[in-house]
């Protein structure tokens, strides 16, 4: 089985009041992933609790990201609430030299189909930046097929470009989808050896991360597996609270199993 590159979905760190994002500790976490292995990091994916940033951060910590990336290839999740948010983020996206973006439908609310196409269409159109689509729920993959035919392929679901037997979900995200510069996943979080360890052996591996993601998200999976790494990255924002002990021993073992 040939496993593709990895990206990582990146955490954010924060202070231990979790009022602030703390550089010092993200520019660590980004020296661990440079020297891990990885091909690039995702910032702001769900694993980096892009919903409990303001916009100012969410362009700080790419900022950030963009100055201690090194060789990394740097992809943004510019997903809002509504298109203008995303254009500016896309923007920014590209004057701190990421290399493409990723949207997925607003957190809140369904979009139609006529919807859909626009608010992809004009985030391509003024963001400055080639920006893949991808929809978690999988309501919408047939609807931007005209859109996306047109388009610079910077990110796109894992079953789209023969990579479906290391999916975690049916249709993927800013944390899970395919890149030019390699593959997104949720595995990335754990390092370039560990995580190639548990792709060669993906069957065994897959219900149990699936399991502790679904049942308590990634970034609160994200943020144990770092610390298990040696990198400290804060709390959660609040009201979300740390991995349970539930969750704990399930990444334990998977470390063990490694």
């Amino acid at each position: 089985m040939d496993i593709p590159r990895l990206i990582a979905p990146l955490v954010t760190p924060f202070t231990d009041d979790a009022s602030t994002v703390s550089e010092v500790r993200l520019a660590r976490l980004m020296r661990w992933y440079r020297e891990s292995g990885v091909e690039g990091v995702v910032v702001g994916s769900p694993a980096g609790e892009f919903a409990s940033l303001s916009l100012a951060e969410r362009k700080q910590v790419l900022d950030w990201v963009s100055r201690d990336s090194g060789n990394l290839a740097v992809y943004v999740n510019i997903t809002a609430q509504t298109t203008a948010v995303a254009i500016d983020l896309c923007q920014d996206a590209a004057e701190c030299g990421a290399i493409g973006a990723i949207l997925c439908p607003p957190p809140v609310g369904q979009l139609s189909p006529e919807e859909a196409k626009n608010y992809l269409t004009v985030v391509r159109r003024h963001g400055g930046l080639a920006v893949g689509f991808l929809d978690p729920a999988g309501a919408l993959a047939d609807v931007v097929m005209s859109v996306e035919a047109t388009a610079a392929k910077c990110a796109g679901s894992l079953a789209e470009h023969n990579l479906d037997q290391f999916a975690v979900t049916q249709f993927g995200g800013s944390d899970e989808c395919w890149t030019p510069s390699g593959m997104a996943h949720p595995v990335a979080i754990f390092g370039k050896d560990r995580a190639e360890a548990m792709l060669s052996k993906w069957v065994a591996f897959k219900p149990v991360l699936d399991g502790v993601i679904r049942h308590s998200g990634l970034a609160r999976v994200a943020k144990y597996v770092s610390e298990k790494n040696g990198i400290e990255v804060g709390p959660l924002r609040g009201p979300f609270m740390p991995l349970n002990q539930t969750g704990r021993e399930v990444v334990d073992h998977i470390f063990n199993a490694i």
